[in-house]
């Protein structure tokens, strides 16, 4: 693909989305948008609620509110620490070569791919509907209510 997306609230990097979601075959399940990228920018203000690694890159969950988490992952440095609260555009990390962004909701139907964050369980969903006109949108707000 070679749709250019903003990565954050504001204009700080740009880069390419690499690999889609696509949760509907086992074949080439993908629970994330990859999005070519070096420096890792946060895209809405909020509390970073984890940060660890998977052996191989690190990764950062921030929460914006009760029902929404970010994870930002494939990074080889984070510069966040759990209990911080960042406003958008911050720079939270240093990719390699390309940041796997998701989205993780509490309330989903889709109860595949449970992620336990803390005492409380979300599921990953598609983060496209966040991609708008392949720019991500300034306030998810405007795309799903939030209480």
């Amino acid at each position: 693909m070679t749709n250019t997306v903003e990565f954050c609230r504001i204009t700080l990097s740009k880069g390419q989305i690499l690999k889609s979601f696509n949760v509907n075959s086992n074949k080439n399940l993908h629970t994330g948008v990859d999005i070519s990228a070096n420096i890792v920018h946060n895209y809405i203000s909020g509390v970073v609620l984890y940060v660890g690694t998977d052996g191989y890159h690190k990764s950062a969950i921030v929460q914006y509110n009760y029902n929404y988490c970010f994870r930002y992952d494939n990074m080889v440095e984070v510069y966040v620490h759990p209990g911080d609260i960042l406003p958008s555009g911050v720079e939270i990390g240093k990719a390699d070569k390309f940041v796997h962004f998701e989205c993780l909701y509490s309330q989903s139907d889709d109860s595949r791919f449970p992620v336990r964050v803390g005492s409380k369980t979300y599921y990953k969903i598609d983060p496209t509907p966040f991609l708008n006109d392949n720019t991500l949108l300034p306030d998810p707000n405007s795309i799903y209510e939030v209480n």
